[in-house]
């Protein structure tokens, strides 16, 4: 596999899309024939990806939550 080497101007070919905990969803508009026909097979449809994000922040307040209530007790 060949190395892939980004540069501050390539920037501008990406866009933001989504994102999760782990998970940045980007669109590439550009023309390098690295990424021109890069398909993802794994990647969810984007309202299934934004549903995934709304989960996520559920998730990740329950949990923030939790710790400040462990927080507040062992002080």
């Amino acid at each position: 596999m060949e190395e892939i080497v980004f540069e501050t101007k390539d920037a501008l070919d990406w866009s933001y899309r989504s994102e999760g905990v782990v998970n940045l969803v980007l669109a590439y508009s550009g023309s390098s024939p690295t990424f021109v026909h890069f398909i993802d097979l794994d990647m969810r449809p984007l309202e299934r990806m934004e549903a995934y994000y709304e989960s996520d922040k559920k998730i990740m307040k329950t949990y923030l939550e939790m710790l400040k209530k462990k927080g507040d007790r062992s002080t």
